[in-house]
């Protein structure tokens, strides 16, 4: 979840999906983004709509209720026109305006009365995001422990990208660096590689994607050679290059002891190929609705308590992030 206070903007994300919200004036509430996994929302995507006779106009003549994607829209509003909830006042006109008021963040893990979910009482619980266990940090982003790729093999890695003319993001202690910065849109371009490693950078993951999928598999194999790396993928479209050592179950593992705890005492949630390390160290798993079956079929480990993955309140949460 990162907030945006420039734009006005929330960006939720769980690493393969997005979705981003804005508040226009401090007053509306709309639709920004739905979608494949961004890096970050930037304003792009924003959709122009053209003045008609009967439009209503707000602010200027670039924006319109009746245009505008009101994330819960009321009657005559939204560019679908068709109301969400409709409340007849003591007129008997149907017509409300809904405002926004505030939102947060919370640092705990609410429970639900009707849906079975993970609980913790206030100040019992973190979020500690991984990024595929090349590195862990806090929720707020603090960088807390990082498995880099050995400079030699990161080099080879991205050779061999290049020779099979994938595009690639490199995550590093310098920043992110892409070659196609309108997928990875929180990147910068990809400086000129013989300058970049000349600067021994940290490289902690690389990111290999295309939309050949046979290319992307000899691409794998020819990786998977190198001795001291790991090479899984998120979504068929892309290979996730890092340390042999940086396994989401290792860092994991290293998260749950620094609060003092055994594995079994932990939650962990999976949705990709790369989520089976992670699978494979904890006792208590759960596969997302939208996980490969693989992760759903054989990996998945229940407790028998008919509503929750354990029989008390969870004291870590990990969360693992593809981006």
């Amino acid at each position: 979840m990162f907030f945006d206070e420039k734009q006005s903007t929330v960006h939720l994300t769980n690493g393969r999906i997005s979705y981003v919200m804005q508040v226009l004036d401090g007053k509306y509430l709309l639709h920004r983004y739905f979608g494949l996994a961004l890096r970050g929302w930037h304003g792009t995507g924003v959709p122009q709509p053209t003045k008609r006779s009967y439009t209503i106009e707000y602010g200027n003549s670039c924006l319109y209720f009746d245009a505008l994607p009101w994330e819960y829209p009321t009657r005559g509003r939204g560019d679908y026109r068709i109301p969400a909830m409709s409340v007849t006042g003591t007129a008997g006109a149907p017509v409300s305006e809904l405002l926004f008021r505030s939102w947060r963040v919370l640092v705990k893990k609410p429970g639900s009365d009707t849906l079975p979910v993970t609980f913790s009482a206030d100040d019992e619980s973190e979020t500690f995001v991984l990024l595929n266990g090349a590195e862990c940090r806090t929720s707020k982003g603090e960088l807390l422990c990082a498995r880099p790729l050995p400079l030699r093999d990161a080099r080879h890695a991205v050779d061999i990208v290049q020779q099979h003319q994938l595009g690639f993001e490199m995550n590093t202690d310098r920043g992110d660096f892409s070659t196609d910065t309108v997928l990875c849109d929180t990147a910068v371009p990809m400086p000129q590689l013989t300058i970049f490693w000349s600067d021994a950078p940290q490289v902690r993951k690389i990111f290999a994607f295309s939309q050949d999928t046979v290319t992307l598999e000899r691409a794998r194999k020819d990786l998977s050679c190198l001795p001291n790396v790991t090479v899984t993928a998120s979504a068929p479209w892309n290979l996730e290059i890092t340390a042999y050592e940086a396994k989401k179950g290792n860092m994991a593992l290293w998260a749950v002891e620094q609060y003092g705890l055994k594995p079994d005492e932990a939650l962990v949630f999976g949705d990709g190929y790369n989520d089976e390390n992670l699978f494979q160290s904890f006792t208590h798993t759960r596969a997302m609705g939208n996980a490969v079956t693989f992760l759903k079929d054989g990996m998945v480990k229940k407790s028998a308590h008919p509503n929750y993955s354990i029989r008390r309140p969870a004291s870590a949460f990990v969360s693992t992030a593809n981006a």
